[in-house]
């Protein structure tokens, strides 16, 4: 008995003890063996417990030790080769994550997420190719807009041409026929543009550009809020497919676009409204000569033909036929100097007179007028009580243009100028005087001066950009329908200057405000004074 028992309890705690824990602990196991032997065989004679119940208890033990031991041999097994990692507690884990995100460097963080904005992690052939090649831009602007009328403007003179010619007279359109001289008016406008241009492939690439239809004046890309509730409507700004040549730079040495695009001359709002699009086909031709840099030094030529107006059952479609040939010298200090002679001639643009009882000349009215260029009714009814106009172009319009522009940096921002001249070569007094039997003087002429200063490079928070600028056209200087919106609220006959300055108070948002101060150069008293502030977000 007591060599069994004691056998016993040595072998329990030989299996349930390590290797190791049998070397360091062999003192401990003598004394536990010696200690259960004695204690066993004291219960044994005192009564307390049988020999059999003993040998029982032994028993139980080592089905138990061999148990656990056989337990622990196959989990150690199937643990082959894995890495034992301790617990570590919720407050530590915390503790650690926080002293991680402190170490981390911000440029890193930046690092890896461009990586996979740009190798479309997670996405793997889930778009098609031609989605990573379409670039999507626009602009949400939003104006608060002041028209202000100066006291001793004439009242009942000037015609609104465009709403007469639409009712059909000066009677027949009512109140609508004068324009508002002397009230001053308050609004609120938005302007939206949403641009799609597809790299379809190397030298090819399509765009679209989406926006709100001014519901008063086709040409304008703002829409005055307060409609009454209705919905905006929307309209094609672009839609033009462009073949741009290879070239090592990015300037090809030659482009081509067809459909509606923006203005592909170098000009100022002298000319064009800043926002007119074009229609029809273009050609650019670049020479590049030296330099450095993406845009070398270079010769530029551009020739385009643009339908202004098709008309059915006519051979005499409207047409401009513009040219221009220019001189492009970009520094590597971020100086730039440019210099462009153009010609810009209309054809069929002027009116015709109908025959007695005829309107088979009617088209040659233009569909859209503002004000200042010289008329004449080309209405022939024979109703003597002169109840029926429409008002039509006396002048040709043949504008030969010269534009130049400096931009010099100057104490780490851009110092910039710019000139521009016009001159109607078409404006022609003999001409009108036989067209109209009004002897008018000649009023083809215009100019325009501007400087700026600001930061080199704006878009991003903290630049900023003001600018100084006079302006003098004369009545049939260009083309009023063409002319800028804004400055004495569109059209020609117009002298003054515009203060402007723009604030990029976050990145891609700044606060612009202007201020157009214009007065009448030939017609009767009208002077407009307009202030624009708006807030414009591009993305």
């Amino acid at each position: 008995m007591r060599f069994g028992v004691a056998g016993a309890m040595v072998s329990i705690t030989l299996i349930c003890a390590s290797p190791r824990a049998q070397a360091d602990e062999a003192q401990s196991l003598e004394e536990l063996r010696n200690t259960v032997i004695n204690l066993l065989e004291g219960l044994v004679q005192k009564g307390v417990i049988t020999k059999d119940q003993a040998q029982g208890m032994v028993n139980d033990a080592q089905g138990k030790a061999a148990a656990q031991a056989k337990a622990r041999t196959d989990k150690e097994a199937s643990e082959q080769g894995a890495v034992r990692v301790p617990y570590i507690p919720d407050i530590v884990k915390d503790q650690i994550k926080e002293e991680v995100k402190k170490d981390l460097r911000a440029d890193v963080t930046k690092d890896v997420v461009a990586e996979a904005q740009s190798e479309k992690w997670g996405v793997p052939g889930a778009l098609p190719a031609w989605v990573s090649s379409l670039n999507v831009h626009g602009d949400i602007r939003v104006r608060g807009e002041a028209d202000l009328y100066a006291p001793d403007n004439a009242r009942n003179e000037y015609l609104n041409f465009t709403n007469v010619n639409a009712a059909g007279g000066i009677q027949k359109a009512g109140a609508n026929a004068v324009l508002n001289t002397s009230t001053d008016r308050l609004r609120e406008r938005v302007r939206l543009r949403l641009g799609f241009d597809e790299k379809v492939n190397d030298t090819i690439t399509a765009g679209v550009q989406l926006g709100f239809e001014n519901q008063s004046f086709p040409v304008s890309t703002n829409q005055t809020l307060g409609s009454y509730g209705q919905n905006y409507q929307a309209a094609v700004y672009e839609a033009f497919i462009r073949y741009d040549a290879k070239s090592e730079t990015k300037l090809p040495w030659m482009s081509l676009t067809g459909g509606r695009f923006s203005n592909p001359f170098f000009s100022s709002d002298l000319v064009w409204y800043p926002d007119l699009k074009f229609d029809g086909t273009v050609g650019a031709w670049r020479l590049g000569f030296g330099g450095s840099g993406d845009i070398p030094r270079n010769v530029f030529f551009t020739l385009g033909a643009f339908p202004v107006q098709e008309i059915e059952l006519s051979y005499h479609d409207k047409w401009l036929v513009g040219s221009q040939l220019g001189l492009d010298i970009p520094w590597e200090n971020g100086g730039r100097a440019r210099l462009a002679a153009s010609y810009y001639y209309f054809d069929h643009l002027t009116g015709v007179k109908n025959s007695l009882g005829s309107t088979l000349l009617n088209f040659t009215a233009p569909p859209i007028l503002q004000k200042g260029n010289t008329l004449f009714d080309i209405s022939n009814t024979g109703d003597t009580t002169n109840s029926t106009n429409l008002f039509a172009l006396a002048a040709k319009y043949h504008e030969a243009n010269l534009t130049a522009g400096l931009d010099l940096p100057l104490a780490g921002h851009r110092l910039a100028f710019l000139a521009d001249y016009v001159n109607n070569v078409g404006y022609n007094q003999a001409d009108i005087l036989a067209r109209t039997g009004i002897s008018v003087p000649k009023r083809g002429l215009g100019y325009l001066a501007e400087i700026a200063y600001g930061s080199p490079v704006t878009g991003a928070a903290g630049t900023w950009r003001g600018a100084l600028q006079y302006r003098y056209l004369q009545r049939d200087a260009v083309v009023d329908a063409f002319a800028d919106q804004d400055f004495h609220l569109g059209g020609t006959d117009a002298k003054g200057y515009v203060l402007r300055g723009d604030w990029w108070f976050k990145d891609r948002t700044s606060l612009s405000v202007r201020y157009f101060s214009a007065n009448q150069i030939d017609g009767p008293p009208l002077g407009i004074d307009v202030i624009f502030v708006d807030v414009n977000a591009s993305f």
